[in-house]
């Protein structure tokens, strides 16, 4: 790419996991060298076999990729689902090969294209990493914890950084753009209040969920249709669920959850126990017998955040925020991954667009945040709604939710199969809710309920 083509001389990307690593890979593109300072080391970063790092203790539980997560990083790296079914993981048509119960019965089956993918979190972070290494502009630095922000004289713009690495030497660094992929706790927001930008407005779901998950030798079984079992709670009167899906080295990772207290245990046996009272056999039939390839661990989800700065009076130019700096998702709906991923196709949209009819730094701020909160809109609305069922649910229930979620039974439990075909669609962010609002559409929704022992292959 010619110089002139290029937005700026440097980006930086603050965090190295699957939002870090997708937004370099965006900037790549656009800007002549980028940057990523990750906190992690480079052994954690680059192991052999792909393990679980200290900065995302997160990925050690189940992690799906959705056909629209997929799609949008297929789009940033062409050629990525070959890479991922040639490192292990397990590719499945979503409603043939999935066993779901949800809404207190199991979901139709049947060949739908959906295209899911079945991994640990460790290995798709690993290949995104190696992929993005291979830009001969990406530098990834291990080992920096970024400590604060650099503005301008004129208090507009972020200018650069200041980061602190391994030897504890503090450094500055220029950038032409930042983007800050700190998780949950990222420096972004938290330095905008004290900057005095102000507080950026946030929505929070507290749910009290945590979630324990271990890893079994898959068993040979000839007579087995699925590569993953999900068993929802039905609100607001249980609690526990838990799934169980394929990943590399002929395993099945297996997570239990529990909301608003009603939390698994973290040993073997208790473990065992926790499936067995689940309001369904089938997944305590599959494990009862085996014995465990790791330890179980937990990891605790207060709550979920989506922070609005789409609504900020101002904010600085040169410097955005991406995935659980943004948006922390509540786990048990796996929409994660995949929403970073549309989360830096957007990115990588609006740059491309600025190519060809320039924005000022202040336009492409404003609209990056208000394209993410697009993206954002339908996996975090369909994950609320369904929290809400618990009354013991803290946080502002929309105004509607009870006639929303009467709908929205409705769709899961009907007997047409275009309906299930939709909402499908819609899990994996690939069409938006509206399409179920069209006269014909609607129509077959109210018109058609499944009943609860319907056979669950629908043809």
């Amino acid at each position: 790419m010619p110089d002139r083509e290029f937005i700026g001389e440097q980006a930086i990307v603050v965090g190295g996991s699957i939002a870090g690593l997708l937004a370099a890979q965006v900037l790549s593109q656009h800007y002549k060298h980028v940057l990523v300072l990750e906190r992690d080391s480079h052994e954690s970063m680059f192991s052999a076999p792909p393990k679980a790092r200290k900065g995302t203790p997160q990925s050690r539980h189940i992690h799906i990729l959705l056909n629209g997560g997929e799609g949008a990083i297929s789009k940033l790296m062409p050629g990525f689902d070959d890479e991922l079914i040639a490192a292990g993981a397990t590719k499945g048509d979503f409603a043939k090969d999935m066993r779901w119960r949800i809404n207190a019965s199991w979901m139709p089956r049947f060949k739908s294209g959906l295209r899911m993918y079945l991994q640990s979190r460790p290995l798709i972070e690993d290949l995104i990493r190696r992929r993005v290494q291979r830009r001969n502009n990406v530098t990834i630095h291990s080992n920096w914890q970024v400590k604060d922000y650099i503005l301008d004289a004129n208090g507009m713009a972020v200018e650069g950084l200041v980061a602190v690495g391994e030897d504890g030497t503090r450094h500055e660094f220029k950038s032409d753009m930042i983007v800050d992929a700190g998780g949950r706790g990222a420096l972004y927001p938290q330095w905008l209040k004290k900057s005095g930008f102000g507080a950026v407005p946030s929505e929070e779901i507290k749910f009290d969920l945590a979630y324990s998950t271990t890893t079994y030798k898959r068993p040979d079984d000839p007579s087995r249709d699925w590569s993953l079992m999900a068993c929802y709670p039905n609100p607001p009167h249980e609690f526990r669920g838990g799934v169980i899906g394929e990943v590399e080295g002929g395993e099945w990772q297996v997570t239990l959850y529990g909301y608003h207290g009603d939390h698994p245990p973290t040993d073997a046996e208790g473990f065992k126990r926790f499936a067995e009272s689940l309001a369904e056999p089938d997944m305590f039939q599959a494990i009862k017998d085996l014995e465990p390839t790791s330890e179980v661990i937990r990891h605790s989800m207060p709550s979920s955040i989506l922070r609005r700065y789409d609504r900020m009076a101002r904010l600085p130019n040169n410097i955005i925020a991406i995935g659980d700096a943004v948006c922390s998702f509540n786990p048990a709906f796996g929409q994660g991954m995949s929403g970073v991923a549309l989360e830096a196709y957007a990115l990588d949209k609006i740059l491309s667009e600025n190519a060809e009819t320039p924005l000022s730094p202040q336009q492409l701020t404003s609209r990056y945040f208000r394209d993410v909160q697009k993206v954002l809109e339908l996996p975090w609305d369909l994950a609320r709604d369904e929290c809400f069922k618990y009354p013991q649910t803290e946080g502002k229930k929309p105004l509607l939710h009870d006639i929303s979620s009467w709908y929205k039974d409705r769709i899961i439990r009907s007997s047409e199969k275009k309906v299930i075909d939709q909402f499908y669609r819609v899990v994996h962010l690939i069409d938006p809710p509206s399409r179920f609002f069209k006269p014909g559409m609607a129509a077959k929704i109210l018109n058609s309920t499944r009943p609860r022992d319907l056979p669950s292959n629908m043809n």
